[in-house]
């Protein structure tokens, strides 16, 4: 693995990219319409105009995918071949054009020949979360950001390459892919392109005049340089967990983070000059941005910075903390306390990824590898005190294990297949041998493949073709309907706008309309004790009003939420809800279908006749009212 490797056959390295293109299917299954997918794939719909959501909360106050070319581009080629072939092709792209860049990248840094593949393995299988994880490098679903990532990984690499024209083209085709990824990325490259020089200076400071004479100008979204978000607004986003804020991320990006850092630290001190000149950047930028974050959107609320989010360059932290990986193990002897301690370290991460398990495991092994690299020095306290660090390494590994044992249950075996499966893809790099190495990465393979479609029956549904049932297009007339947790299927297949889901507070960073309507119909609703209200992900919408509830108490809840709501003519639950009639609808959703159940709300507001006992005057009347 050191420099100078001699060369293998080709088979070898078509054996090693096969293992590669394995981890890369095995960490990022095909999950179809999931997290953000749904949302950009609404606003294809919108932009195709295969659906009106115009007045969905979501689009109604402005959209921030008008800011990306993504949504334009998905909703042509939905209308050409539809919705799911639509997916499955842009997912097979990002995946080609994303493991083509860090290709690029790695061949850049690591030119061996055995190196580069090593290298992407690696950072293909390791955790891949950033800032409180929510977000993650190469996602496996469809959104512009892998596309983004893929342009700022060759930008990167024509930095590097000393080839500014291209990487400037690079760098412009990335944000115009994602800005936030454009942005995000472009510390980096001015710092690897120009490295610290008159030039960079200057650039920056054209680049700021251009800025502020555009917002100046009132030219949008650059005029929101000007702006803050005023006490109404505020009050608003701070009430919820934000990724805007990092003032509301507590100890999160830590747990994310800290193997990232630990070793960005160890690879600024390295010998290799363009290994430690990207470590250098990377960190320097990622303090930089973290920094214009809590000052601009934390403490000034400045509404362009909080918009940008500048904290997402720790996707380039999370990225090139994996990279450089390979570099510190080759660095030392294999029978270093230093080179155990992170290989240990990069196997409880790996295992963390594949099973969903927090990093606690792999933050802990975090200053043990620090310790190491440091106290890695001839004499026997320090051969003692390394043998103590991997002690402690071995004991969190072994806690890793049990934990998944116990907390896993009938899952345990779905996760021993992934393990297993990322075993048998190291194994492909270990291991000497011509028909051994193509073996094992066939094997890996397959059994990669195998475990490929990780779809849920909903998803699945939401991408075929298999219509709704008519009846329920028929009923769902008007444009207030709400549809507990039933935004992919509200945009997808009834293609009508929605009148509250907690998916649609992610444009209240943006628009200050958006915030305060959400706000209104999530307390207003309330009371129904839906999905919506169940604070998933923790903290970011309204709770309901009976936190321990799963449905409206009774008829008069929905009742009284029908008559506070003028505009709302449909409610669409899970569960029935007692003593209230309810249209019951079988959905083709799953083997077995899924039931829901529905209410129009113009009945329930019109109060019933008033029985002829109620009354006063009426003989045998109650009296004493």
């Amino acid at each position: 693995m050191a420099r100078g490797t001699r060369y293998r056959a080709p088979y070898s390295k078509i054996a090693w990219l096969l293992a590669i293109l394995a981890a890369y299917i095995l960490t990022r299954p095909y999950v179809g319409l999931y997290h953000d997918a749904v949302l950009y794939t609404a606003q294809a719909l919108q932009q195709s105009g295969a659906a009106d959501l115009s007045e969905d909360l979501f689009f109604r106050f402005g959209n921030q995918g008008n800011l990306v070319l993504f949504p334009y581009v998905q909703g042509w080629l939905t209308a050409q071949i539809g919705l799911g072939p639509a997916l499955k092709l842009l997912t097979a792209l990002q995946a080609f054009l994303w493991l083509f860049a860090l290709a690029m990248l790695a061949r850049t840094i690591y030119p061996e020949r055995r190196n580069w593949l090593i290298a992407m393995a690696i950072t293909v299988l390791m955790g891949a979360g950033y800032g409180i994880g929510v977000l993650s490098y190469a996602e496996g679903f469809v959104t512009p950001r892998p596309f983004a990532e893929a342009f700022g990984m060759m930008a990167l690499a024509f930095a590097l390459r000393d080839e500014t024209r291209r990487a400037l083209l690079a760098l412009i085709v990335c944000t115009v892919c994602h800005p936030l990824v454009g942005l995000s990325v472009s510390g980096i490259w001015l710092t690897l392109a120009f490295v610290a020089s008159i030039r960079l200076v200057t650039l920056v400071l054209l680049g700021l005049a251009l800025i502020v004479a555009a917002a100046q100008a009132g030219v949008a979204p650059l005029s929101w340089l000007l702006e803050t978000h005023d006490p109404v607004w505020g009050e608003l986003l701070n009430k919820y967990r934000s990724l805007g804020f990092l003032s509301d991320w507590g100890w999160f990006p830590v747990l994310v983070h800290a193997l990232n850092v630990v070793v960005l630290l160890i690879a600024t001190r390295s010998r290799d000059h363009l290994i430690a000149t990207v470590a250098t950047a990377t960190l320097q930028m990622g303090v930089l941005f973290i920094a214009i974050n809590l000052v601009g959107a934390d403490l000034l609320e400045n509404r362009l910075i909080s918009a940008l989010q500048p904290w997402r360059v720790l996707a380039w932290v999370a990225l090139f903390g994996n990279l450089l990986v390979l570099h510190l193990l080759v660095s030392k002897s294999a029978r270093s306390a230093a080179f155990i301690i992170l290989f240990m370290a990069l196997a409880v991460n790996v295992v963390e990824h594949l099973t969903g398990v927090s990093h606690v495991f792999s933050t802990a092994m975090a200053p043990l590898v620090l310790l190491a690299y440091w106290t890695d020095r001839p004499g026997a306290f320090w051969r003692w005190f390394n043998a103590l660090l991997a002690v402690l390494a071995t004991v969190v590994v072994v806690a890793l294990g049990g934990y998944v044992y116990v907390e896993f249950g009938d899952l345990l075996t779905d996760a021993i297949a992934q393990i297993v499966t990322a075993l048998l893809i190291a194994a492909t790099f270990l291991v000497k041998g011509r028909e051994n190495t193509i073996l094992l990465a066939g094997a890996a393979f397959i059994a990669a493949v195998i475990q490929f479609d990780r779809q849920s029956d909903r998803a699945r549904f939401m991408e075929s073709d298999t219509p709704m049932p008519q009846e329920v297009i028929e009923t769902l007339q008007g444009d207030g309907i709400y549809w507990e947790d039933g935004a992919g299927l509200m945009w997808t297949k009834v293609r009508k706008p929605l009148f509250y889901s907690c998916k649609q507070r992610s444009g209240t960073l943006f628009y200050r309309e958006q915030a305060i309507e959400h706000e209104r119909r999530g307390q207003l609703l309330a009371p129904l004790n839906t999905f919506d209200f169940t604070q998933i992900p923790p903290g970011r919408c309204p709770a309901p009003a009976d936190p321990d509830a799963t449905g409206p108490a009774d008829a008069n809840a929905v009742k009284e939420v029908c008559k506070a709501v003028p505009e709302l003519d449909h409610i669409v639950l899970h569960n029935p809800v007692e003593g209230l009639e309810m249209d019951r609808w079988d959905l083709p959703i799953g083997p077995e279908g899924q039931t829901v159940y529905h209410a129009a709300c113009d009945p329930l507001r019109v109060e019933p006749p008033r029985a002829l006992e109620d009354y006063d005057w009426y003989p045998g009347a109650s009296r004493g009212r």
